[in-house]
């Protein structure tokens, strides 16, 4: 990579549109604080408070934060925030972490028509079941055993998911609905009980998958 290279991919990095790699856009506010480490044939770089945002486009586009990146001689390892750490190999793409197959939109769809009525209530319900669903798909590339885990690992994967999917359905109803009150309500009323519904049922899937 040229220097010229270099300086196109930082603008890129910290422009609006941000800088593709393997298939999905990193995005960061400046400054980007970074913290390098080396040792035992190991590289970890560990990002400050501005941590870079990867945003994935497939059915939706969602976005979450890199808090760390690990090297090692045959792969390494990416914490993102509200996530399980998840593994790679260097002979495959890192875009592999973000197409696992898990889908039980179908059987739960049924489920959101029967429980909401008001149709923003099962819209805000549908966009958390997306949400929920990605994160389950990404999370199954971690080294968990979904299926054996103990109750407080079941409590904070719950968590993970919750905060996750809050994180960008808040983002989203802020950008669909101009009314300060709707917001408000959908926000702060509506939404946390509609998350927590919707991440009950996804995960106790997926520890059952």
């Amino acid at each position: 990579m040229s220097p010229k290279e270099i300086n196109e991919a930082l603008k890129n990095l910290f422009g609006e549109n941000g800088f593709e790699v393997s298939g999905f856009k990193v995005k960061s506010e400046s400054p980007l604080v970074v913290n390098v480490n080396h040792a035992e044939d190991r590289t970890i770089i560990k990002f400050g408070a501005n941590s870079p945002r990867a945003e994935i486009k497939r059915f939706i586009t969602f976005h979450a934060y890199i808090e760390e990146i690990t090297f090692g001689p045959e792969g390494g390892s990416i914490k993102l925030r509200n996530f399980p750490d998840l593994h790679f190999k260097y002979e495959n793409s890192l875009l592999d972490l973000f197409t696992q197959d898990f889908c039980y939109a179908a059987d739960l769809q049924s489920e959101i028509n029967e429980k909401y009525c008001d149709e923003k209530h099962k819209e805000i319900a549908n966009m958390c079941l997306q949400y929920a669903e990605e994160w389950s798909k990404i999370s199954m590339q971690s080294d968990i055993d979904f299926s054996n885990v103990d109750f407080l690992q079941r409590r904070s994967l719950r968590n993970q998911c919750y905060d996750f999917v809050k994180e960008n359905v808040e983002k989203d109803i802020k950008e669909k609905y101009s009314s300060i009150f709707i917001t408000f309500i959908l926000l702060y009323v509506v939404l946390p009980a509609i998350i927590s519904w919707i991440v009950h049922r996804v995960l106790d899937k997926l520890f059952t998958e």
